[in-house]
Parts: structure tokens; sequence; C-alpha cells
């Protein structure tokens, strides 16, 4: 589900970024970025949270249950909250003035966000139920994007079809998870316990934005529409690879590596050093494949328009092994171990990292500054992270 999540976006791309152009793929790019930042607000870390409350507890109906209304009157809440933000974003921040239907675009997304059950399903592993569904959506998503969407002045138009479709198959999956495992929203309790479980996790995905998502939203206090445009392009190539590379390992063995690290300290152990290894040699192959081929991967995804951006592909060709290893020891590591608490202090200091670097280094450098900031703070996670880890797990061999 991750890669069709992903893959059909990346092959839209070519038709993208040739229909809207540099200026206009910049606006709706700059758009999603920041609207971004909310849909992290609105998830909350339940896609690692829940998924981990609700592996540890299935066989339970009335704790299923009782999760379940939690985690949708919480994002509730915060869908509301995210809507009254993108109001003040409109009115007030001078990038998003004269763009408000974009913007309201954009954030009309986060409906599709709360009320997709995704951490439902890969609590209960059974993510098959959505692949197929997954499929239809994203190509019916795509074929309306190719068909539709044919000059800059479509970008709104864009928008919007990217928002409907993801608001439609999260109303299926919603009514579906509701029928297959009986839920009861009415019948359930508030669970506290859920939020708090949630919290660290929210902070810590949060602070992870500010990584490459806040070099973006800085870029475009200093860098024109067209630059705007080429260095989006660049990030989007980037993305697509460490959304290929990370989040369907990550969400395949998360529910796993928790019950391994529950049963067996020391198979646990060695299960990570395979999968840190495995993440070396993919992120050196992805990485290699980046650098070699940067020339011809932009002309064939973004087009001749971009092709500045080829030297930004290149700077950032190790950033996929990078955050792959990042997100492995968090995730694998911390979140398995059920450590999440740890996280949000090493997040935000790598987020912090970020912010200073960006800030430091983009009025003269810009797209090269963040992307410069974005190596750091990654560096500076994954060194704080292993630190981490390797003390927890001489801790458990050497008690005192």
């Amino acid at each position: 589900m991750q890669v069709v999540n992903y893959l059909i976006p990346v092959v839209l791309i070519p038709f993208v970024t040739r229909a809207l152009g540099t200026e206009a793929f910049g606006k709706v790019c700059y758009a999603q970025n920041i609207v971004s930042y909310l849909t992290l607000l609105v998830n909350f870390g339940f896609d690692y949270a829940a998924t981990r409350d609700i592996a540890t507890r299935r066989q339970n109906k009335q704790a299923v249950n009782d999760i379940f209304r939690t985690v949708m009157q919480t994002k509730a809440l915060l869908l509301g909250l995210s809507l009254l933000a993108t109001a003040g974003i409109c009115l007030w921040y001078a990038p998003a003035q004269g763009e408000a239907q974009l913007y309201i675009w954009a954030s009309l997304l986060n409906i599709g966000f709360a009320l997709f059950p995704t951490w439902l399903y890969q609590g209960m592993e059974e993510m098959g139920r959505l692949s197929l569904l997954n499929v239809i959506a994203k190509a019916v998503g795509a074929a309306l994007i190719i068909g539709l969407v044919r000059t800059a002045d479509d970008y709104v138009l864009y928008a919007a079809i990217l928002t409907l479709c993801n608001i439609g198959i999260a109303c299926v999956a919603f009514m579906d998870a509701l029928r297959h495992y009986g839920i009861r929203i009415r019948e359930g309790r508030f669970d506290g316990a859920v939020v708090r479980h949630a919290a660290p996790v929210a902070v810590t995905l949060l602070a992870g934005a500010l990584y490459g998502a806040f070099g973006l939203t800085i870029a475009g206090w200093y860098i024109d529409a067209d630059g705007l445009g080429i260095y989006a392009g660049s990030q989007k190539i980037i993305q697509a690879c460490i959304i290929f590379l990370c989040f369907p390992l990550t969400t395949a063995l998360f529910p796993r590596m928790s019950s391994i690290y529950a049963q067996s300290r020391s198979q646990y152990r060695r299960y990570m050093v395979w999968l840190i290894a495995g993440c070396v040699a993919v992120g050196l192959v992805g990485g290699g494949v980046l650098w070699l081929g940067a020339d011809m991967i932009v002309q064939l995804l973004l087009g001749s328009a971009f092709a500045p951006a080829a030297a930004q592909v290149r700077a950032m060709a190790w950033l996929p092994l990078c955050v792959l290893l990042c997100t492995t020891v968090t995730v694998q590591g911390l979140y398995g171990m059920q450590r999440a608490e740890l996280t949000p202090l090493i997040a935000i200091a790598a987020g912090a990292t970020s912010v200073a670097v960006n800030c430091l280094l983009v009025p003269e450098m810009q797209a090269y500054g963040c992307i410069t900031a974005w190596y750091a703070a990654q560096i500076a996670e994954l060194t704080l992270t292993g630190s981490v880890i390797l003390y927890l797990l001489y801790r458990q061999t050497h008690p005192q």
C-alpha cells in the first residue's frame, strides 16, 4: 500500500511538472509543505502509537473499540484546529495571501488523514484489506489529473483532485473498519492512555518535519517562484526515494519487531544488527543510482525546464541512506523497545539543528543551505538515537 501511495504520485510527476511549469508547481508544493505541519498535528503520532496499542490488545474487542473511539475523537478535534489554522494562514501568512483556494484545498486533504484508520489495520496486521481499494482510488485520481490538468492555470484543480480522492478512499476505509471489526463508537470509552502514548511520537514527528520541510518553508522567503519550483522538484525526487526505501519497511516490520522485543531481547538485538546492515546496503545502492543518474532522472521525471534540479538531486543523493538509518533506529529501536518517551528530546535537538543551519545558510546558499541543514539534522538524530539505544542495550545486559 505504501508503494502505491507514492508510486502513482511519482509516475504523475512528469505530467504535472510539464503541465504546470516551475512557477505553478512551486506554488502547489509550497502550499503542501505548509499544510504538512497541520497533517502531522491531525495524525498526532497515532500511526505508530495506536498501532502498537492495537497490536498488543487486538484480542480484546472492547479495548479495540475504546482505542478506535479515542483516536477518532482526538483527530476530529485536531482537524478542527487545523482548519482554523488554515484560515489564519490564508489571512496573515504572506506567501499564502491571494492563494486562499489553493491552501484551502490542500488543507482539506487532512479530512482524509483524520478518517483513514491505517493504524487499525496495521495493528491487526491486515493491511492487505486496504491494498486493492488504495490502488483503485489512486488510479482514479491519476486518470483525472492526467485528463484535466493541462496548463499552469490548473494548479488549484490539481490540489482539489488529490484532496477529493484522498477523502473518498478514507470514507470507504472508515466504513469498512466499522463493519469488519464490529466497531461501536458510541459504546466505547475515551482512553486517555492512547493519547499519552501518542504524544511523544507526535512531538518527535513534528520536530522531525523540521529536517526537510522547514528547509522548503524558509526557502519560500528567499527564493523566487521559479527557483522554489526547481528545488521542490528535486526534493520530490529525494522524498520519493526516501518513502520507497523507508516507509514500506518501517510499516511492515514495526508490529513484528515490537513483539520480538517483548519475547526475546537477544533475538531482538540480532534482528536489529541484520536490519541496520540491510539498510546500509540498500541506502548505498540507492544513493549511487541517484548520484550517477541525476541528469537522466530529472529529465525523465521533471522535464528540461527543471534541468538545474539535477545538481541538487546529486547533492541530496545520500539523504535517503541517512533517513533510512534514522527511521530504523527510531521506529524499530526506541519505539519497538517501548521507549518512545525518549524520542521527543532527540527530535527536538535535531530539529533545532535544522532550524539553526537553515537560518544561517539559506539566505546566502539558498537551496544548498536547505540541503546542508537536512544532512546536519539527520546526522544529529542518528548520532543521538544510536547512542541512546546502545546505552539501553548495555544496561539490559549489564544490570547494576
